[in-house]
């Protein structure tokens, strides 16, 4: 390698007739032979100096020996593959840990009896030193109509970790976040609360042999979540999470499936019975995961599909078809009688269809029947359709609070392996929908020894989707109040084409400009598995206790992708099992600083663009061919 340097050096040269001089030798000419002296040993110098601040001769020789050595992308990908790997054969390890430490602690607690007055560290009641503990309200009554007892919140010292995003945990102890739905005195979550409180010592132990763990957390099936270290529950703007309803938790309860949801559209269930019925919708839908296919169907006098382009098919349980399905339950309206035979006999082939063929989940599958009533057993369709092998639960949820019959409707769920629920009113709805997890997963509890271990797509900690569908609907109302204000103070200059041309290049600079990267949200993917319940009674009716799990941030992958391996133009990326991206330097989930609505189920396709001219979503088939080698 040669270097390259170039020395300049410039001597200006004043005429004497710029500058008066006293001197009177001031008229004397500077001899060339002393000028160029100068400047060599000028140069010399620089020269001396640019090689010792740029170490030249060292760079060169660090150079000698360099070789143009071609390099196999397929050995890089392996050696990428095995360090990912040992990251995630650690994670599991630690996972492992904690379930087998729930299910022995559940067990010898089998026989105690429950402090209902247990003080626990709760994530949103814990106090700090110095804070003011909270006082009893004397307008908060017990049953018997006194006054509650008010349990004091215990005490707990905070610091700011970097490795937990500066975020005030304590790495001793663990805290509980309860969602708002769930009672934390019932007998059944605060026993639970007990004896997953020993759980400390194995997250501790995890994270002391490997100080690299992230979140460490327990998910109970009674609804509260034990997570470490202990920090405060932030309620911004308010307190949607259940942990239940978490990607990590559904997909590790229960095995992918296919759904048909038969909603009854007749005339009866008008008013809040189809507001009810909506709402049932939209929590099981709340349930289901990237693994599941769903659809949905409502029946009168006709059985038709609540969104038109989904006809005769399951969608992928995804960001993006849930929410479709959703709007389309909004907009469906009651009429008629119902015909529950021809919505039967819809759901059963259309499951057989995919059963037979091998496609959708190929695993678990059932029919979600929401009606105030059916008339009739409909024994003869199940005899044809399911019985005996009764590959097809039927789980029935009976609408309203008065009600002529549930024999026939109870008698369907419990003849088919499912489970009845009678739904009176929008509060219990969550609850009871709920229900139906642990049910589906009864196959793998009773198999006992196999935990399946599952990793989610990746996802943003602690955002609900829900919040980002409102937070984008704020920012709309704020931009459509702008417009209008703007309107009104001067509705003849905003009409002006001069002032849509500038708004227009406003809106255009201001989307170009977001930035793809905000500290606002931490991605994460988890490693989960189910925890089973191993007492005496509960194996008998396959009890799931939870699920135990860890976050991996997406930046600890990451480090292990070896970007300087691949060359400038060389990038490598993660997809999950469907195909959707992990990590991609194209992946941008971000958009003025709020999540995109499927930011995390982006297919491989979507972001591996081919320069050949085609229209949106007109994909490549060497690009299909190469999705299909991979999933």
């Amino acid at each position: 390698m040669n270097a390259l340097s170039v020395l300049l050096c410039c001597l200006i040269l004043i005429p004497n007739t710029a500058i008066p001089s006293r001197d009177p030798r001031a008229d004397e000419n500077i001899k060339y032979g002393l000028v160029h002296a100068w400047a060599e040993k000028l140069g010399i110098e620089l020269w001396h100096v640019g090689d010792f601040i740029t170490r030249r001769k060292l760079v060169q020789d660090s150079f000698k020996q360099a070789q143009v050595v071609p390099r196999s992308g397929l050995k890089i990908a392996d050696e990428m593959a095995k360090e990912i790997h040992y990251l995630m054969e650690s994670r599991i390890s630690a996972v492992k840990r904690i379930m087998d430490a729930a299910e022995n602690m559940a067990l010898s607690y089998e026989h105690k009896e429950t402090d209902p007055e247990f003080r626990y560290y709760n994530a949103k009641e814990m106090i700090e030193p110095g804070e003011a503990p909270p006082t009893a309200d004397p307008r908060d009554l017990d049953d018997n109509g006194e006054p509650k007892k008010l349990i004091p919140p215990k005490e707990i010292v905070l610091t700011p970790d970097p490795h937990f995003f500066n975020i005030r945990v304590n790495t001793n102890y663990s805290s509980v976040q309860v969602p708002t739905n769930v009672y934390d005195r019932s007998i059944e979550v605060i026993s639970a609360i007990e004896w997953s409180e020993k759980l400390d010592s194995i997250f501790r132990d995890n994270y002391n042999n490997d100080p690299t763990l992230s979140w460490q957390f327990f998910g109970s099936s009674t609804g509260f979540m034990r997570q470490f270290p202990a920090s405060k529950w932030q309620e911004d703007p308010v307190d949607l999470y259940d942990c239940r309803l978490r990607s990590w938790y559904i997909e590790a309860a229960n095995s992918p499936k296919d759904i048909v949801i038969l909603v009854d559209a007749s005339g009866s269930m008008t008013g809040q019975r189809n507001d009810i019925a909506k709402h049932v919708v939209n929590n099981i839908l709340d349930t289901l995961g990237t693994n599941d296919f769903v659809n949905i169907f409502k029946f009168a006098i006709n059985v038709e599909e609540i969104v038109p382009c989904f006809r005769d098919m399951l969608v992928q349980a995804n960001m993006e078809n849930i929410q479709q399905l959703k709007m389309g339950m909004e907009e469906s309206h009651t009429e008629e009688i119902a015909n529950v035979t021809a919505a039967l006999i819809r759901a059963f082939e259309l499951l057989e269809e995919y059963r037979n063929d091998r496609v959708g989940a190929r695993c678990n599958q059932a029919i979600m029947l929401i009606s105030d009533g059916v008339p009739y057993k409909y024994q003869e369709l199940f005899e044809y359709y399911n019985w005996p092998y009764m590959p097809v639960r039927i789980f029935t949820y009976l609408i309203g609070r008065e009600v002529a019959d549930v024999r026939e409707i109870k008698w369907m769920a419990c003849e088919n392996r499912g489970y009845y629920v009678h739904l009176s009113t929008m509060a219990e709805v969550r609850e009871q929908v709920l229900n139906y997890i642990p049910v589906m997963a009864r196959p793998l509890v009773l198999n006992k020894t196999h935990h399946p271990i599952i990793w989610t797509q990746v996802y943003a900690d602690e955002i609900d989707p829900k919040m980002t569908d409102w937070q984008w609907e704020v920012k709309e109302r704020e931009d459509q109040k702008e417009r209008f204000m703007s309107q009104r103070k001067n509705y003849t200059a905003f009409h002006q084409p001069e002032e849509q041309d500038r708004r227009y290049r406003y809106k255009i600079k201001k989307n170009l400009d977001q930035s793809t990267n905000s500290d606002k949200y931490h991605f994460m993917t988890t490693v989960a598995m189910p925890v089973f319940d191993r007492r005496e009674n509960a194996t008998k009716i396959a009890n799931l206790l939870g699920v135990a799990g860890t976050d991996v941030p997406i930046k600890d992958i990451k480090r292990l992708m070896m970007p300087f391996m691949l060359g400038v133009n060389g990038y490598a990326f993660i997809v999950t099992n469907n195909g959707y991206v992990l990590i991609h330097p194209d992946l941008r989930p971000i958009f003025q600083d709020i999540l995109k609505p499927a930011y995390n189920a982006v297919d491989m396709i979507e972001v591996e663009l081919m320069d050949d001219d085609r229209d949106p979503r007109d994909f490549n088939e060497n690009l299909i061919e190469m999705r299909d080698s991979i999933i």
